[in-house]
């Protein structure tokens, strides 16, 4: 993380250098993009943790735990391409079912 945080800041750098004004204009259009998924973003996190909130550990290894077997595989792929489930709710997700026992294949 710290390598692609150093190499972006280091282009934006290197394209102030070339051009300041296109260069602020693409920030400034990105900061617009980023402001305007925000809302989508916030409406996400805030349903993903209130579902992993809810939702008793029990139930989600019973379903995508080690004895779900290819029924929880396909589960947990078609919740996760329909949900396009964030790094924040598959992290904590997956530690819960790491500290159940449960290893990949």
């Amino acid at each position: 993380m710290r390598v692609m945080l150093i190499i972006a800041i280091g282009a934006a750098l290197a394209s102030l250098l070339f051009d300041r004004r296109r260069t602020w204009a693409g920030i400034r259009r990105g900061v617009i993009m980023f402001l305007g998924i925000l809302p989508d973003f916030f409406i996400v996190l805030i349903a993903a943790a209130v579902l992993l909130a809810l939702t008793p550990e029990s139930v989600i290894v019973r379903l995508l735990g080690k004895g779900s077997g290819l029924a929880g595989i396909a589960a947990a792929a078609i919740v996760g391409s329909i949900a396009l489930i964030p790094g924040f709710v598959a992290f904590p997700l997956a530690a819960i079912l790491h500290q159940s026992g449960w290893a990949p294949p």
